[in-house]
């Protein structure tokens, strides 16, 4: 399990947004990514949740943000 010590957060706008995301929290362990949590409108469809190698994936509605 990494240890998170810094993390991204981006903020996608306009009407097209980024994969149907508005934010997007990056957690960090230096320079390695340990997941993905995104935001999605509340109109959108979820994607899955999920990992992939050691990379989390969650997917949460953006007025959790």
């Amino acid at each position: 399990m990494s240890n998170t010590t810094n993390y991204h957060v981006l903020f996608y706008g306009g009407p097209d947004r980024h994969q149907a995301n508005r934010p997007l929290l990056t957690p960090c362990d230096s320079n390695t990514v340990a997941g993905y949590l995104r935001f999605t409108e509340p109109c959108m469809e979820f994607e899955s949740d999920g990992i992939a190698a050691t990379i989390i994936r969650i997917q949460l509605r953006s007025n959790l943000f």
